[in-house]
């Protein structure tokens, strides 16, 4: 679910070294990565916005060539220095999902976390904070921070998002079902069985209602026995 797709260039104004730029930009494109990156660290820094776009296209180049690891600290100059709110977001989405991937989740959860307060501060919304608030949950609910998680889960459920919101509700079903709240884990089936919001993943859609019907079919009978 790492939304970023292979296209994404973080753009610089008309200038001067735009030459260097396209350079970069056509190696990212033809997909040579590690070539890209060197690129984009070689380019003179933007008059306007400096060495952050260079910084993130490089780190995001290397990420295209399996090597988070060296993306991580391009990802960590950036947020060392003045940058746009929108590319300091984007920048602590990749920080986050790279230490997801490494299943360092409580470092995924601290940089969700400052990317979600940005966001909030800053006033910026749009596809990157709406995953971000996603796998923030994902991230407490495996810290064991279940009722917190289910209720990060629920706006989720509710704005319908084609991505996220079947996730988003299966989650919370498992996470409501596990601190015993049985009622609200119902509700949780119910939303995710019920609902006739559009998803991208139509195939993911029905092996996750398969299966919220066993988990309410047990729920039933837990409620039938007490």
């Amino acid at each position: 679910m790492d939304r970023v797709k292979d296209s994404l260039v973080i753009g610089i104004a008309p200038t001067k070294h735009a030459a260097a730029w396209t350079g970069a930009v056509a190696a990212q494109q033809a997909g040579h990565y590690l070539a890209a990156a060197a690129a984009y660290l070689a380019c003179p820094p933007d008059p306007l916005r400096g060495r952050s776009p260079a910084l993130f296209n490089a780190a995001w180049c290397l990420e295209l060539a399996q090597q988070p690891t060296s993306a991580e600290p391009l990802y960590r100059q950036l947020m060392a220095q003045p940058a746009e709110p929108f590319l300091r977001i984007e920048t602590l989405f990749r920080l986050g999902w790279i230490a997801i991937e490494a299943h360092d989740m409580q470092a995924g959860r601290e940089h969700l976390s400052a990317l979600l307060d940005l966001a909030d501060r800053s006033a910026c919304a749009g596809a990157t904070v709406e995953h971000a608030r996603y796998w923030h949950a994902v991230c407490l609910e495996h810290d064991g921070q279940l009722v917190e998680a289910a209720a990060r889960y629920a706006p989720i459920v509710e704005e319908g998002n084609a991505d996220l919101w079947h996730e988003a509700a299966y989650r919370r079903l498992l996470c409501l079902s596990q601190v015993g709240d049985l009622r609200g884990a119902a509700g949780a089936a119910a939303a995710l069985l019920e609902r006739s919001v559009p998803v991208r993943d139509t195939i993911r859609l029905q092996a996750l209602r398969t299966l919220a019907r066993d988990e309410a079919a047990q729920i039933a009978r837990a409620v039938a026995a007490a």
